[in-house]
């Protein structure tokens, strides 16, 4: 049997202890190593624009990995340590939850903005509005009119565009 104190938690100065600290930490390490590793492979592969993750904010993903790590830290250090203080347990678990979901609601307010933008701009470039039309040249959808939508969408170089169209009518800018 394993001893504790009169509040349920082990004694320091027993091996066990010592043995669970140096396991608990070990694992932290390990952790660290990951998170941290991870956190360059994709900024370095963010990087390059031919990548699927070149279209992702990566400020928002390193903060959610910031917020996951100090979460993590807390998880691990208030494990292996049983009389770390509770305030700081609190308020370092409540911040890590605050920038989390304030990054996770961030990312999908944009997804939603740039999904809106760009139905709006395939929608004004395929729209046959003499207005429109007689603007050539005037603006910046003029690679939007002179290409078709199946070009477009082979342009880019997120996983999620490659989509077959079946728009065999679809001879704007011929």
């Amino acid at each position: 049997m394993i001893p504790v104190d009169d509040t349920g938690r082990w004694l320091s100065s027993t091996p066990e202890y010592k043995i669970r600290v140096g396991i608990v930490m070990s694992v932290y390490i390990i952790y660290l190593f990951y998170i941290t590793i991870t956190a360059i492979m994709f900024v370095n592969k963010a990087k390059d624009k031919h990548s699927g993750l070149a279209q992702r904010n990566t400020k928002l993903v390193m903060l959610q990995v910031i917020s996951g790590c100090l979460m993590g830290t807390v998880g691990m250090i208030s494990t292996a340590f049983q009389k770390w203080p509770a305030f700081l347990r609190l308020w370092f678990t409540n911040i890590g939850y605050i920038v989390m979901f304030a990054a996770v609601i961030a990312r999908g307010f944009q997804y939603i903005v740039v999904s809106n933008l760009h139905n709006i701009t395939s929608d004004i470039a395929n729209s046959k509005n003499p207005r429109l039309m007689s603007m050539q040249g005037q603006t910046s959808l003029d690679f939007a009119r002179k290409s078709s939508r199946l070009q477009r969408s082979e342009s880019q170089s997120s996983a999620f565009s490659n989509t077959d169209y079946d728009t065999p009518t679809d001879t704007i800018g011929k």
